[in-house]
């Protein structure tokens, strides 16, 4: 999907589409189910960039790159929510927080090149 046009990316598309024809959600939280913990992490850092995490697909997928910005501000503001919920978890201090595949293939399907920015 992260290289072909398929049903699944055109999908993906339109939903961007969709989602820019609306006001642009201050923040977009991601969670990501390829890390195994018996709580929460919340990484901080300035950019998330794209982790390689599969083998045995066409090479040129180790070439994509999809870095995004992050708001210090609210990851403090998730980390607040999970102390007030009472759900244990732990501020990872991380330079480059890891995208997986599960999150920047649609993302980067939905909006190519960089997630928009908030008006």
């Amino acid at each position: 999907m992260a290289l072909n046009q398929g049903p699944h990316a055109l999908a993906w598309e339109a939903m961007g589409d969709a989602i820019l024809h609306t006001p642009a959600p201050p923040a977009l939280l991601l969670v990501s189910a390829h890390r195994q913990s018996r709580h929460w992490d919340v990484h901080t850092g300035q950019r998330a960039a794209v982790v390689h995490d599969y083998g045995g697909f066409d090479p040129a997928l180790r070439q994509v790159r999809y870095d995004i910005s992050i708001d210090p501000a609210w990851t403090r503001a998730v980390a607040d929510a999970l102390s007030k919920a009472g759900l244990a978890h732990d501020v990872v201090p991380v330079d480059r927080p890891e995208l997986d595949h599960g999150l920047w293939v649609p993302l980067s399907r939905m909006w190519p090149g960089q997630l928009p920015a908030p008006a």
